[in-house]
């Protein structure tokens, strides 16, 4: 059989990873964009090698690897999605800003410190911390093997708790003193 022409192989390796590489891109470029201030073209080369460095395609073949890829990837999403929820809940009592939360003015609602939020991002680390916790051990120790299923929710658990406590103390959008106004 004759050898393909390099631009053949070239397309043919193209067919294979686009469907892997272009909704992650699609999803990761205006996170990227805003958090790093990086260009869109920089910003898509970083996703698609991301992408690809990933390797989904052999998660598929291995039991370990998507333990370890689903594990993982829910011990990191369920503090976010803890975290969210008591902000949303607790803290601002279902009240958004919806134009300062496409604002980097620094008199936005949450511009916070820097544009960061200190308070979730203490509590992304401690609920982080938590969670990977509930994954790692588990499989390094083998004691209590099932508890890496739940490291969504122990990550959300403590996502919320943390964040809800920190922005207490800190006194995020007036969170302590709304509470002494509503018991008096």
């Amino acid at each position: 059989t004759p050898r393909a022409p390099s631009t053949i192989r070239l397309a043919i390796c193209g067919e294979t990873f686009v469907p892997y590489a272009t909704p992650r891109t699609r999803r990761t470029l205006p996170a990227s964009r805003r958090l790093t201030g990086v260009s869109w073209r920089t910003g898509g080369m970083i996703a698609a090698v991301g992408s690809v460095l990933l390797t989904p395609w052999n998660w598929y073949n291995n039991d370990e690897a998507i333990f370890w890829t689903l594990g993982l990837l829910g011990a990191l999403i369920g503090p976010l999605f803890g975290i969210l929820i008591a902000d949303y809940y607790l803290v601002r009592k279902q009240r958004i800003v919806v134009d300062d939360l496409f604002t980097m003015e620094e008199s936005g609602t949450y511009w916070y410190q820097r544009g960061f939020n200190p308070v979730a991002i203490k509590a992304t680390i401690v609920a982080g911390i938590a969670s990977i916790g509930s994954v790692v051990i588990p499989k390094i120790t083998g004691v209590v093997p099932t508890l890496g299923q739940y490291s969504w929710f122990i990550g959300c658990f403590v996502g919320f708790a943390a964040y809800y406590l920190f922005a207490y103390r800190a006194n995020v959008a007036n969170v302590a003193g709304r509470d002494v106004v509503e018991a008096g």
